[in-house]
Parts: C-alpha cells; sequence; structure tokens
C-alpha cells in the first residue's frame, strides 16, 4: 500500500505520482487539514445522526495526507496510458 510517509522517503516517487513536491505537498495538506476536520466535526454531529460519535467504521485511510495523497495520484494519473495499459493488461504504448 502506498502512503505519504513511504514516498517521502523518495521525493522523486512523489513527484512523479501526484506532480507535488515534498513542501507543496505539506504546505497543501496544512491547509486542507482544518478544513477537512471542520467538515468531518460537521457530518459527525449532525441532528440526524444515530450513532455516537466514534463508533462506527474507521477509515481505512486514518489521516489527511493519505487521503490527498489518493486524490492526487488520482487526479495525475488519470486518463493516463500508464492506468489504462494496467486497467486491460496492456502495455502502455498498446493504448494509442
Amino acid at each position: 500500500m502506498i502512503t505519504y510517509q513511504k514516498l517521502f522517503n523518495n521525493p522523486a516517487k512523489l513527484l512523479r505520482f501526484t506532480g507535488f513536491d515534498i513542501f507543496q505537498f505539506k504546505v497543501l495538506s496544512s491547509q486542507l487539514k482544518p478544513l477537512w476536520e471542520e467538515e468531518e466535526l460537521k457530518r459527525l454531529s449532525r441532528k440526524n445522526r444515530i450513532r455516537a460519535i466514534g463508533s462506527g467504521k474507521k477509515y481505512r485511510l486514518s489521516s489527511i495526507e493519505d487521503n490527498l495523497l489518493l486524490i492526487l495520484i488520482f487526479y495525475r494519473t488519470y486518463c493516463t496510458y500508464e492506468i489504462l495499459g494496467w486497467m486491460f493488461n496492456l502495455d502502455s504504448s498498446n493504448i494509442c
């Protein structure tokens, strides 16, 4: 599984997968974190919520950095030949 900590050990791969270097990634995650926490608190404390806060299934990607990494990798590789090649078991040069 890819995590942000694994990619921080290899900045070149982080850049290739996301288009962001370590500094840009940290700035973006620090700007996103308060917004995400605010929205998560709204979601968890809505009036029609049946379960108590903290109950229920936990997220697999527990940190905002891992969630951001997933989103950035998706947007970076969406509709590229590499992803299409992997999805269809073809070499990327055979896609076009």
